[in-house]
């Protein structure tokens, strides 16, 4: 603190060659520590869960883990359109409750036709579930049910020689898939019934958690609904008595969960997460032998239909069934008809006169059957089909009837069906239309290096396509896959096991498939957003399965836009269904275009919608008409285009009324883009879109330049060492190998850093963490920015930002051995970071939840929720933990302090010195003042360790931190090496002084040497 010398001085610069490993590591420490903070963040919680392919934290999927963290038990009803990865929802929320409470039990109840989807999925995080099957549930009941996860068909254990096996094991959490399955319908349908009771009974235990899962979650019936939710809240009294807007709107982002793909994009993500999604329907000529085709067919079916209602004037059973299915299956392709009709006709041709009689009430029952199991409202509905057994395609079941039905059929009927039969023939044979069309777009598409999926209803034709396309398209057969219930085709297989259909995805992951052809049936649940285009063979009756299979590619991970194809055919049947199912159903509350087209045609809508897809009614309240795929042929068959188009417009009436309820319950997008860009902003810390992605990868880069590594950007990738990074899940793993390898502490880490930033002089970092039952639920890194006119929080992604900055390599000026401030000005700041995160997120993470209790109570819709938390904000314990400081200074801060006049700097000098004379007292060493006649200013002994410290004080009245050494002292620090110490008191005007000590700071800091030329006045 002397008087300054004449000369030459030495400046505080940056860090020399021989400090900066230490310091590099010191750095890699605090980053450490500032990653660790962010465990419980429901972002970084994402990224920590491996997985393989690796999930990517979308911002609807972190919202919802954030706010299920907070209650217990869990119990929701997660009903987001389609595609938005509600399985992987449900897994991270198991494995949150697997941390948070140690769950072990879990029990997965699906349609039998996705256990093997969701296995698959389970797999990816290295989760080996157990299949429950008729074969095994006894053993595994004797067992116990021993820990772990098992996936069982819904269908199989809701019969009662199994239902009491499962009610037996103590399950930790139940899952339901598409649960709006299971519910009261107004038919009271059996196998609904059945499933309803068994989840009744499962979920009536109300500390269990539970999990619903449906893309339509509100099918047209508020009694049917509001079941569901009973499953969900087993508190609640009474049904028609809830359905009204106060109950519904308590519901919402309580106990239920709505999100669609626009929602995402608009006001998650802010970003085109869901591409943009497209249906087509592009018609083409006809032939001759089409046309003749089609008009000889539905003449033919009306007229008998007609002469049944009128002479047996009853609801259609087995005949007319069979004329719906002759239709659909002549609608598929010459092929698939060609096979029905032929084994019609070799039936018929043995028939026993009489013998029709004796079957009309056995094909009635079957009739039954087959409406309920294959003509519902689409490919989903196959699951219903009662767990008998292996999938079966529809092809021979209906292959079957028709057979049997052949009795039924009079002489001259079997005429017609010849000439039918030979048309067929011919098309197959000569001019296949469709097929034409279809092998034009598939040629277009793979040469544009696009991956297509073909879908049909049936086997027959699956299986005619993938012979026929191998024919025409033969530079592409090497890259064709045919999925049917008889197994897998993959090119180049040459392994004695059968592919799976994780063989499959493998090779469409690779490039090793561009073409698939697939039933419905057998690739359910196979999700396929790799390809990017469908083909939708034939024209299905039913919209809603349009949806569907465009679900399999329209769902998170496409990078592409998706766009779907339908070949109608310039043939009265086929006009008929794209005029009235396609452009009045389909098109309904969607954008649609049409124009010409060089082959024809075409018809384009916009799949993209602000509700989402509004699932048609299938069981609406008395009067309200449902769709059914049945009575649409049928009506067609019977009335035409007009009876067709009075059908669909009831449908139409009845999708309108179902938009206003799903408005009214909630489940409608209104009101929720404010709400939710508060919480992700505010709340949550912008950890979403494009924006975290590119503050993470400079995270990395900061760490990865730390650690010595070149790092280079190209297309989108970052080049470090051995580190290639393309994704967000890329760069967390990246950053959390390289920062393995710093030591582990907990002790504070100081930093000072030459980097200027929003005018910030300190950065005071806490790791803030909420407590839920003695667990931490919630964490994140917080910043006390101090700056010359205060202190603020700094959170979220601006947080990153700063870090990333401050501590890159060319920004470090120094590690800090000691750094002290006033105990009561460490504990505000730790105070302010705790509080802040607790006020910031407890009560948005809660305030749903806890009104939708609190207030049901009061209004006596429900009994007292006994076994739920929180009941209130108030059950919860914050702490924040000091992790360590960054403090800044700049070159251009120094001329302030500069100018101070003599008086003043003498008074700083005197503060700093008594106050680094009282730092030396009370860290219990022995402090001599020997200013005056040294090149240092105090000689500092402990008299426990001998330790002697040789220590220079500097005092800065403001936060400004940068310093000088003359050239004396430099000379006395560089001579006495590690015991020689630099105390910076900073900070001195403000009444709260902070104290930085660094050890050896010639090697431990970096110095710049500048000359100082003075002038004298003389007068002349």
């Amino acid at each position: 603190m002397r008087k300054r010398a004449i000369g030459v001085y030495a400046e505080l610069h940056g860090p020399s060659e021989p400090s900066m490993k230490s310091i590099k590591e010191k750095v890699l420490l605090l980053l450490g520590l500032a990653l660790e903070a962010y465990e419980h963040h429901p972002y970084f919680f994402v990224l920590r869960h491996d997985a393989d392919p690796p999930v990517l934290p979308f911002a609807h999927q972190t919202e919802l883990l954030f706010r299920l963290s907070f209650r217990k038990p869990i119990r929701v009803l997660i009903g987001d359109e389609i595609g938005l990865g509600k399985t992987i929802e449900a897994i991270l929320t198991v494995r949150l409750l697997e941390e948070r409470d140690c769950v072990r039990r879990v029990l997965l109840l699906v349609p039998r036709i996705l256990v093997e989807q969701w296995k698959s999925e389970l797999r990816r995080f290295n989760i080996h579930a157990r299949t429950i099957e008729r074969t095994n549930i006894a053993q595994l009941t004797l067992q116990g049910f021993p820990e772990g996860w098992y996936v069982a068909s819904i269908d199989l254990v809701k019969r009662e020689n199994h239902k009491s096996r499962i009610l037996s094991a103590d399950w930790d959490v139940i899952i339901v898939d598409e649960a709006h399955r299971v519910g009261k319908t107004r038919t009271g349908q059996k196998s609904i019934t059945q499933r309803y009771e068994l989840v009744k009974e499962l979920a009536s235990n109300p500390r269990r958690n539970i999990l619903l899962l449906s893309a339509t979650p509100h099918r047209g019936h508020a009694e049917d609904y509001i079941s569901r939710l009973k499953l969900v809240d087993p508190y609640l009294i009474g049904e028609k008595e809830l359905d009204n807007d106060s109950f519904y709107r308590l519901t919402r982002d309580s106990i239920v969960f709505r999100r669609t793909k626009m929602d995402v994009n608009d006001v998650y993500e802010r970003r085109k997460v869901f591409k943009k999604c497209r249906f087509v329907a592009r018609v083409i000529s006809a032939t001759k032998g089409e046309r003749r085709f089609n008009e000889l067919l539905f003449s033919f079916l009306r007229e008998k239909l007609l002469k049944y209602y009128e002479f047996i004037g009853e609801e259609p059973k087995a005949l007319p069934l069979l004329l719906a299915l002759v239709a659909k299956r002549a609608s598929s392709s010459p092929y698939a008809a060609m096979f029905t009709l032929e084994r019609m006709l070799k039936k018929r041709a043995k028939v026993i006169e009489g013998k029709a009689v004796s079957l009309a009430d056995a094909l009635d029952r079957e009739a039954e059957s087959i409406v309920e199991s294959y003509l519902g409202l689409g490919f989903e509905d196959y699951g219903e089909i009662e767990d008998l057994g292996d999938v079966e395609e529809p092809d021979e079941t209906i292959n079957r009837f028709a057979e049997d039905c052949s009795a039924l059929l009079e002489k001259e009927d079997i005429e017609i069906l010849m000439e039918l039969f030979e048309l067929a023939k011919t098309i197959a044979d000569k001019g296949d239309s469709r097929l034409r069309g279809v092998i034009s777009l598939l040629r277009e598409h793979l040469s544009a290096e696009d991956k297509v999926v073909v879908f049909t209803e049936y086997k027959d034709t699956a299986k005619y396509l993938f012979d026929k396309i191998a024919e025409e398209l033969p530079e592409y057969q090497r890259y064709m896959a045919l999925i049917t219930s008889d197994g897998i085709i993959l090119p180049g297989w040459r392994q004695r096991a059968r592919p799976t259909i994780e063989d499959l995805k493998n090779h469409l992951r690779r490039g090793l498939i561009k073409l698939i052809i697939s039933t419905d049936v057998a690739s359910e649940g196979l999700n396929l957003q790799l390809a990017n285009v469908v083909v939708n063979y034939e024209p299905t009756w039913s919209p809603i399965k349009v949806e569907q299979r465009i679900g399999r590619v329209w769902r998170l991970g496409q990078e592409k836009d998706v766009t779907s194809y339908t070949i109608f055919l310039a043939i009265r049947s086929d006009r008929d269904v794209l005029e009235v199912l396609y452009k009045k159903l389909l098109a309904w509350g969607r954008s649609l275009q049409e124009a010409r087209v060089s082959i024809g045609e075409e018809i384009v809508i916009d799949m993209l919608s602000e509700e989402g897809m509004v699932s048609i009614p299938v069981d609406a309240v008395k009067g309200t008409p449902k769709y059914s795929e049945y009575k649409a042929i049928i009506t067609y068959i019977r009335d035409g285009r007009i009876g067709l188009e009075r059908y669909v417009q009831s449908i139409v009436n009845a999708l309108a009324n179902l938009k206003k309820n799903l408005e009214r319950v909630g489940l409608s997008r209104l009101n929720v883009v404010f709400k939710t860009e508060r919480l992700l902003k505010d709340v949550l810390g912008d950890f979403r879109g494009n924006n975290v992605e590119e503050s993470v990868k400079n995270l990395f880069k900061t760490i990865a330049s730390l650690k010595g590594l070149d790092v280079k950007e190209s297309s989108n990738r970052i080049y470090a060492g051995s580190f290639i990074i393309e994704t967000t899940y890329d760069t967390y793993k990246s950053i959390k190998k390289l920062l393995s390898e710093a030591p582990s502490s907990f002790k504070p880490v100081y930093i000072v850093s030459s980097a200027s930033i929003n005018g910030l002089k300190e950065l005071h970092l806490f790791k803030a963490t909420i407590h839920f039952n003695g667990r931490p639920i919630y964490s994140e890194l917080v910043g006390i920015g101090v700056k010359s006119n205060g202190a603020e929080t700094i959170r979220g992604r601006e947080l990153i930002d700063i870090i990333s900055q401050a501590l890159a390599p060319d920004r470090l000026v120094s590690v800090v051995e000691e750094y002290n401030m006033e105990p009561r000005i460490l504990q505000m700041f730790r105070f302010k970071a705790s509080k802040t995160v607790a006020n910031k997120i407890v009560k948005p993470a809660l305030k749903e939840y806890v009104e939708y209790t609190s207030r049901l109570e009061r209004l006596g819709f429900s009994s007292r929720h006994l076994e739920w938390y929180p009941r209130s904000f108030n059950e919860y314990r914050d702490d924040a933990r000091y992790i360590g400081t960054v403090i800044f200074t700049t070159p251009s801060e120094l001329s302030s302090e500069r100018s101070t006049p003599p008086f003043k700097v003498k008074e700083i000098e005197k503060a700093a010195m008594m106050f680094a004379l009282e730092y030396e007292k009370k860290a219990g060493r022995i402090p001599e003042d020997v200013s005056m006649r040294e090149h240092y200013d105090i000689l500092s002994k402990n008299p426990s360790t001998g330790e002697i410290r040789y220590i220079e004080v500097k005092g800065k009245y403001s936060l400004d931190l940068e310093i000088e050494l003359t050239e004396e002292e430099f000379r006395v620090a560089k001579e006495k090496g590690e015991k020689y110490w630099l105390y910076i008191i900073y900070g001195i005007g403000t009444g709260k002084p902070r104290l930085l000590a660094v050890k050896d700071p010639v090697n431990n800091m970096g110095w710049r040497e500048i000359s100082v030329r003075r002038y004298r006045f003389r007068p002349k």
